[in-house]
């Protein structure tokens, strides 16, 4: 298994935090959110881990890189304007030459969650981690909501209005060696269609994991992560 850690947004919506330095690049706890994801892949047998980011902060990373000395390839899709996670999926998949089951990761989110714990329920089949916020009008027009028969995802719909679970699809997944093929052909350019395209086209499990899930969408909810995780 291998696994790529999206990066290449540009975070205007954290503005002017985020104008000259990459969102997964903010320091929590005193080092950059990126490393607490990859401190936790530690723990997973991972044979690489990729990171695409863009034109405009890929210097920042490479100076990143050199300092925090972790082993990941950084992949630059060249743009200094934002491609979308479909264009980046496959462009890496494509420059890392990845022919294997794939563990997928917003750079922008961070996680509480044991990422061993969800390696290991991983039989094969596509899996989503998920986060069960209880109440499911807290996710109407938020977040993707999934709708759960037997631990497989029957259905998943990107911000409903009216949500028909309180499961959310957090930025977390591994991606099986026969569906990495099929993201070729996800219309879209949003993380959420990567799901919705292989709940179509696929058998993708759900798992609800013990653990939080934090979605870095604007100052407060930042100022938030760094008060409380």
């Amino acid at each position: 298994m291998k696994a790529m850690i999206l990066a290449a947004g540009l975070g205007e919506t954290l503005y002017p935090i985020t104008r000259e330095r990459a969102k997964p690049l903010l320091p929590i706890k005193g080092k950059p959110m990126l490393n607490h994801l990859l401190e936790s892949l530690k723990n997973v047998p991972l044979k690489s881990v990729c990171i695409v980011t863009n034109a405009k902060f890929y210097d920042e990373y490479v100076e990143w890189k050199k300092e925090s000395g972790f082993d990941v390839e950084i992949v630059n899709n060249g743009s200094f304007e934002e491609k979308g996670a479909v264009y980046d999926i496959n462009l890496a998949i494509e420059k890392c030459c990845i022919d294997d089951d794939l563990m997928i990761f917003a750079g922008g989110h961070m996680v509480d969650f044991s990422l061993r714990e969800f390696y290991n329920i991983f039989k094969g089949k596509s899996v989503v981690a998920l986060s069960d916020y209880e109440d499911k009008m807290l996710i109407a027009g938020r977040l993707g909501c999934v709708l759960l028969d037997d631990g497989k995802i029957v259905n998943f719909e990107e911000k409903p209005e009216e949500p028909k679970s309180s499961l959310v699809a957090t930025a977390c997944y591994i991606v099986s060696k026969n569906d990495v093929g099929k993201l070729k052909s996800v219309k879209g350019d949003k993380l959420g269609d990567v799901v919705g395209h292989l709940v179509k086209n696929s058998e993708v499990r759900g798992y609800i994991m013990k653990g939080r899930w934090f979605y870095v969408g604007n100052v407060d909810q930042y100022s938030y992560l760094k008060n409380n995780f």
